[in-house]
């Protein structure tokens, strides 16, 4: 099974060369994500939680990884689809236990 660590490690190399609004590190946004998590699934959901969306890293290398079904299905309903209205996103999140 893959480790909190190993989600770091994905992110970061993921997110590398990105920025937030402010110029900083886009990785900063997700560990502070992961932070305010309480269970190890909900921090390595978190912390990728980007990853599917803004990069070229597709849900398969996650489970290749050896994350958790629970992990990877987390972090799908925490990717928005490209035109998906806000709301049917915010549904979708809300519905999955870990996201």
């Amino acid at each position: 099974m893959a480790t909190l660590e190993r989600a770091i490690e994905i992110a970061t190399k993921a997110h590398e060369g990105q920025t937030d609004r402010g110029g900083a590190p886009y990785i900063r946004h997700c560990l502070r994500v992961m932070e305010r998590m309480a269970t190890e699934e909900m921090k390595i959901a978190a912390v990728l939680h980007d990853v599917v969306e803004d990069t070229p890293v597709p849900l398969e290398d996650l489970r290749r990884e050896g994350f958790s079904e629970a992990v990877v299905k987390a972090v799908d309903a925490l990717t928005r689809r490209e035109g998906e209205d806000y709301p049917i996103f915010i549904m979708r999140t809300a519905c999955n236990h870990i996201g």
